[in-house]
């Protein structure tokens, strides 16, 4: 009994022991794998490829299956992810991987029991994805242009070319050279195979070529091949752009050209006159700048540049004359906008041009272009105002007619042949034909021929004033208001002009002075007064008026005499039919008398009342001891009241 017991106890305490060391979970020793895989294995038959075999220490003891989670992994689906682990803990990787996609795939692997019990901590594993020399070179589009000064020295760097590689750093899978791929390009330019820098070999003209374009490659594994680095290698056409500078002075095709011309035309002369400029076109190299600088004497010509063609235009700025001079020889410069450089102008910067004059059939001018005469006015019948002149330019010279086109008053008549201007009737300044006293006549002249030629001109006859106009008045206020010292102010006015106008002279005829006054206000202006009363209603007023030659008339002013007052607009009459004596007394008058009619009215119907209430009162009986009298019979009917009446007056009373 005493043994059995203690071996019961070392029994539980086993069952205990094994029960606690699978409830803890130890720290155990995995394989520690150092994984690596080789990017871009290209063989579809070499996948899945293995990679490694991570194992835990606890697979001695035990069955062990593993699982992998992290990058690449599909747990749902481990086939269709990148790695895989099997039930050994052998990884494969199931497809093509790209290290310029991801260098570092971290995951975990976890082992289990037959029971699913994760028996350890997960373990961390690092694939590190193997780089192969897949990646070309590329070049930067910005380093493929550039340009160049023509003239530049050489050795002057015109392109720096720059490529990259996106294959794994610090190896020779990136290393780069530059090279030329055709020969003809190493004539003119150098490249430096380690920088990719391109200088010149040659100064350049652009006028013999402008533009270059290089086949450049870019080449890594520095250029060598070699069993663990197979070249890339990328190729592209750098432009390198010849500028102009103004190294080519512009010239003239000709040392003479020739052009012609219309006499008495403004315009273009028809000249082909042109150049040449080797420099580019369009830009200030090229375009041309001209000048006249000989046979110009009268400066009948200009010189502008065609922005189209850059030869040049020559216009006349003077109208030429066949009958003067029926050829011109100008000679002209041309230079550019901007100034050369290195060069100078030759020669043939100059060139003549003769410019033959083409006759015109031209019309009749007129000498002078616009006649002008002067004349009085109110002339006699069929005086002769003076002659048009016109001639023929042309030679030999034709025979010129006249004629008047326009007279608007008809007053004129002309000589067909002479041109003899005459006034068939008196011809007035104050006409409404006649501006700024001028009246205006249309003639032409008409040169023989097929078809006969004509020239116009206007014909100004300056009309002298005559005094034949009297002077006349005007005035605005018509009203004179008695017991108001304002006046009418009248103002003359004259058609003619001076000095057979102002200053004026104003007088009353001798029947008026007695009742007006007229005094004169400056040259033009008078001031008329009343004086004392005048019956109201309308009065005529004789006035004379005198300009300073003496030309007078009498004028009837038409008056108002009325009573009004001023607060009233435009001083408005009260009594427009003439009773003088009608204003605010007698209003207040009848206002008055109005009311008095109305008060007098309303006493009437007081006084009827109070009578009609006396009369139906009983007269004074004895039966009123006190002796109480009834006042009747009186205005008004009023009762006296209670009064102690003297017995002697009361016996005097009856007894009457």
């Amino acid at each position: 009994m005493d043994a059995v017991l203690p071996f019961y106890i070392l029994v539980l305490g086993c069952v205990f022991a094994i029960q606690g060391s699978q409830s803890v979970r130890n720290k155990r020793d995995w394989t520690p794998p150092r994984p690596e895989v080789t990017e871009n294995i290209t063989t579809a038959s070499d996948y899945p490829v293995y990679v490694t075999t991570v194992v835990n220490d606890e697979a001695v003891n035990l069955h062990l299956t593993y699982k992998l989670t992290g990058e690449g992994i599909d747990e749902i689906n481990p086939m269709s992810g990148i790695f895989r682990i099997d039930i050994n803990g052998r990884i494969f990787l199931n497809r093509i991987i790209d290290r310029e996609e991801k260098e570092h795939y971290k995951m975990q692997v976890h082992a289990f029991d037959d029971y699913g019990n994760e028996v350890d901590e997960a373990a961390n594993l690092d694939i590190l994805v193997l780089d192969i020399n897949d990646e070309s070179p590329v070049f930067d589009p910005k380093s493929l242009r550039g340009s160049l000064l023509e003239g530049t020295p050489a050795g002057t760097k015109v392109l720096h070319l720059k490529a990259t590689d996106a294959d794994k750093k610090d190896t020779e899978h990136i290393k780069l050279v530059y090279e030329f791929v055709n020969k003809r390009d190493q004539e003119s330019f150098d490249i430096n195979r380690s920088s990719g820098i391109v200088t010149t070999r040659t100064p350049q003209d652009r006028e013999l070529k402008n533009k270059y374009e290089l086949v450049v490659v870019a080449k890594d594994c520095n250029g060598e091949s070699t069993q663990i680095c197979g070249v890339l290698s990328t190729t592209a056409t750098a432009t390198i752009t010849i500028a102009d500078k103004n190294d080519n002075p512009p010239r003239f095709t000709k040392s003479q050209f020739q052009g012609s011309i219309n006499e008495n035309t403004l315009g273009p002369v028809k000249a082909l006159v042109t150049i040449e400029d080797r420099d580019e076109k369009k830009s200030d190299n090229w375009k041309a700048v001209y000048s006249i600088i000989g046979g110009n004497v009268e400066k009948q010509f200009s010189v502008a540049t065609n922005d189209i063609n850059n030869n040049p235009i020559i216009s006349t700025i003077k109208t030429l004359d066949y009958e003067k001079s029926k050829e011109h020889m100008i000679v002209m410069k041309v230079e550019n906008v901007k100034p050369l450089e290195g060069v100078v102008l030759g020669a043939d910067a100059t060139a003549s041009v003769k410019i033959t004059v083409l006759n015109m059939i031209e019309p009749p001018e007129f000498d002078p272009s616009r006649p002008f005469f002067r004349i009085q006015e109110e002339n006699k019948p069929n005086l002769e105002v003076g002659k048009v002149n016109a001639k023929d330019p042309d030679k030999p010279p034709q025979t010129i007619r006249f004629q008047i086109a326009d007279d608007p008053a008809d007053w004129m008549s002309i000589d067909p042949n002479t041109g003899m201007l005459t006034a068939k009737k008196a011809m007035d300044r104050e006409s409404p034909f006649v501006k700024n006293s001028t009246y205006t006549v249309k003639v032409i002249a008409i040169k023989e021929g097929s078809p006969p030629i004509t020239g116009t001109t206007m014909v100004d006859i300056f009309l002298e004033d005559v005094n034949d106009n009297s002077p006349e008045i005007q005035y605005s206020k018509k009203k004179f208001c008695l017991g108001s010292d304002k006046p009418v102010i009248i103002n003359a006015v004259d058609k003619d002009v001076q000095p057979n106008t102002a200053p004026y002279t104003f007088s009353l005829l001798p029947q008026f002075s007695k009742h007006w006054n007229l005094r004169s206000i400056g040259d033009t202006k008078a001031e008329v007064r009343l004086v004392g009363n005048r019956p109201g209603g309308t009065h005529n007023i004789s006035v004379v008026v005198k300009d300073q030659k003496g030309k007078s008339a009498t004028h009837n002013m038409l008056v108002l005499v009325c009573y009004c007052e001023d607060w009233f607009p435009d001083s408005v009459c009260l009594d427009k039919g003439g009773s003088v004596g009608f204003g605010w007394d007698a209003f207040a008058a009848i206002c008055f008398s109005i009311f008095a009619v109305l008060l007098f009215g309303l006493l009437c119907c007081v006084f009827c009342r109070k009578k009609k209430k006396v009369q139906s009162q009983p007269r004074l009986y004895s039966s009123y001891p006190d002796g109480s009298m009834v006042d009747y019979n009186t205005e008004g009917g009023r009762e006296v009241g209670n009064v102690k009446v003297p017995s002697s007056i009361i016996t005097h009373t009856r007894k009457v």
